[in-house]
């Protein structure tokens, strides 16, 4: 549940000609940036959510039906103050039951098991509270998270002044609890006729913006 993108950002510009008399040859551009700061990023409890054995008697027939939550401590670290967004990726993309959420799996190739709603809980940096701000846009723009809003897989998560404006600010320490809530499907779409593995996965990324 680890994960870092490189600020190696290369950009590959292939240009030709497209007159009658092109020339028999063409340019080739890398260009890119390697930042000296490194952060690192750890999560609490191995990163493990694990909900053990549910009956399905428990389990509601026309509703989803909520079967746990578990809290997650995040702490990120760096070495010099940086510009940085978490961002959490469903490795299970395609597979949760509602747009806005991490994926279970399926059963039978086809049965979407359910799915695990994200909160990120009030973020600190360098010690201090901070605004939480949201991007859609891989850090384009960026707004204030709602109280108790739900994150949806791959919104850039970012630290702001209290009080604004929106938008990041370069910080040597953040940490934030990062809540899941799991819930299975109704079980009238579901076979249950034999044992299903919940097969949860996301990465968390760290990103340098």
């Amino acid at each position: 549940m680890k994960s870092f993108t490189s600020k190696l950002i290369a950009t590959l510009i292939v240009t030709a000609s497209t007159s009658v008399s092109a020339a028999s040859s063409t340019d080739l551009t890398v260009k890119g940036l390697i930042t000296p700061n490194a952060c690192d990023l750890t999560i609490s409890k191995g990163g493990i959510f694990d909900l053990g054995k549910i009956s399905v008697n428990d389990l509601n027939e026309d509703l989803p039906t909520s079967v746990g939550r578990a809290d997650f401590q995040l702490d990120v670290t760096c070495d010099e103050k940086s510009l940085i967004a978490l961002n959490v990726v469903d490795n299970q993309s395609g597979t949760s039951t509602t747009s806005r959420a991490l994926g279970l799996g399926l059963i039978n190739g086809n049965q979407k098991i359910g799915y695990a709603s994200m909160q990120f809980i009030p973020l600190h940096a360098d010690t201090a509270a901070v605004a939480a701000i949201i991007s859609s846009n891989s850090g384009a723009t960026w707004r204030p998270i709602p109280s108790n809003a739900y994150l949806a897989p791959d919104e850039y998560v970012s630290a702001a002044s209290l009080g604004g404006p929106n938008l990041p600010i370069e910080v040597k320490e953040l940490s934030a609890e990062l809540r899941v809530h799991a819930h299975i499907d109704a079980k009238k779409n579901l076979d249950l006729t034999n044992e299903v593995t919940i097969d949860g996965s996301a990465t968390i990324e760290m990103v340098y913006l």
